[in-house]
């Protein structure tokens, strides 16, 4: 969305926002040339112009009360032109050759130039400091799985390193990082997506998911029966497969059975994996309801809560995101155009500083209502619908967390 005013006076242009006497004292001489709201960058951008000066205080005062009326952005930038000297006199500016350069800046290239720790991930790699940020050499993209952003090495800037446009800008040109600077960068050519062999039985699989994640048994044979999960023959992983329209395999998710000195097991998803298919169970397609999670053992979980509580798990639709990216619901709802109702069940993230799950909820829920789905959020009590199910079976279902009056049988 792009919003334009010619030159009109800085009062008029925003009459309806809550402004305190100092501000309007302030600007009451200046003229806004231009108001941009970038929604795919969450920024807002202000440019002005004046013939008398402006304090640096008075503009971060502005930045703060336009912040809190656009809470959903995550960035505000104010441009002021003098028209005396007709200089910026908050930041420079950049020419279209410039931000071109920007844009198709080796993103790997200027994480391994500027000192970040990258480690290597199947294909991509990630962050030492965040393992959820992943990165593909193939397409010169990232993605920030937790926080469900990702884009070009520009982006990257504006989003992880804080800068504004300007600034990312000026430093990827400083930088000197092209689109074609592949020295040193390990790039990988694309290579055949192939699932891990498995092993001769689940044992491991079915002891790991029933005893310490505490799946549901109906719930576990029905995925190997389906051939969603499966073990692998090397490691003893759980193997979760996504499937296309010819119902072969193009993805797959796995998460170790280990558990020792009380880490976390492995997890990652096979090299080649397509995103775009990423789990998902089409179980009744008389049901135009789908049920959103981020992994397979949320959404194993799920049906677990509905097995416990006598209810037909088999009678729902399920996608697991493998993350915060919608892009395997979008894949998703192409193909099953009968679709019409989405219930998301992210993570509940009360112990982040950020609660990430719900503020993708938030964004999936306005994005996809908009599109003409009618969509719904169930929340889990703790940080997850896996967490919730452990609280139940561990304490004999003192946590009602499911039940016939509050989500699951509600007809929209």
């Amino acid at each position: 969305m792009e919003e334009k005013h010619k030159t009109r006076p800085f009062l008029y242009v925003f009459e309806k926002i809550d402004l305190s006497d100092e501000i309007k004292e302030a600007f009451k001489d200046f003229y806004v040339r231009d108001v941009k709201i970038l929604e795919s960058e969450r920024r807002l951008e202000v440019h002005m112009q004046s013939g008398n000066n402006i304090e640096e205080k008075n503009i971060d005062t502005l930045k703060q009360r336009l912040k809190k009326e656009f809470p959903q952005l995550d960035k505000i930038e104010i441009h002021v032109i003098n028209e005396k000297n007709k200089e910026y006199i908050k930041k420079p500016s950049f020419t279209q050759e410039q931000y071109n350069r920007a844009i198709n800046a080796n993103l790997n290239a200027y994480l391994q130039n500027s000192g970040y720790e990258l480690q290597k991930k199947g294909h991509e790699f990630c962050l030492k400091e965040h393992d959820s940020l992943v990165i593909n050499p193939s397409n010169n993209k990232w993605f920030w799985h937790s926080r469900g952003i990702g884009g070009t090495a520009l982006q990257f800037l504006m989003n992880y390193e804080n800068k504004s446009i300007v600034e990312s800008v000026l430093a990827l040109c400083d930088e000197g990082i092209s689109a074609n600077n592949k020295e040193n960068i390990t790039v990988f050519k694309k290579s055949e997506f192939k699932l891990p062999e498995a092993n001769g039985d689940n044992k491991r699989v079915f002891s790991y998911l029933n005893k310490t994640r505490k799946i549901h048994p109906h719930v576990i044979n029905f995925f190997i029966k389906n051939k969603y999960l499966y073990e692998s023959a090397k490691y003893h992983n759980c193997v979760f497969v996504g499937r296309n329209e010819k119902n072969e395999p193009k993805f797959a998710s796995m998460r170790g059975t280990l558990t020792l000195d009380k880490k976390q097991p492995f997890r990652g998803d096979v090299d080649f994996s397509d995103k775009k298919y990423s789990l998902s169970l089409m179980n009744n397609k008389a049901s135009n309801r789908v049920f959103v999670f981020e992994s397979p053992i949320d959404l194993m979980s799920y049906m677990s809560i509905l097995e416990l509580k006598k209810l037909d798990f088999k009678q729902y639709n399920y996608i697991s995101l493998g993350g915060l990216s919608d892009t395997a619901l979008e894949s998703f709802l192409k193909r099953e155009s009968n679709i019409k109702s989405i219930v998301f069940c992210l993570d509940n993230d009360i112990n982040s500083a950020e609660n990430h799950g719900q503020c993708a909820a938030d964004k999936y829920i306005e994005k996809y209502s908009n599109l003409g789905f009618k969509c719904k959020n169930h929340i889990p009590i703790l940080k997850d619908f896996n967490n919730d199910l452990c609280a139940m079976v561990d304490f004999n279902d003192n946590i009602e967390n499911i039940n016939e009056d509050e989500s699951l049988d509600i007809a929209f």
